[in-house]
């Protein structure tokens, strides 16, 4: 289940990084 929450972690970092610029 940590592999889980791990790439829930890395895919809300890249959104959060990846939205201001579009």
């Amino acid at each position: 289940m940590i592999e889980v929450i791990v790439v829930l972690v890395i895919v809300g970092l890249m959104a959060s990084v990846l939205s201001p610029a579009m």
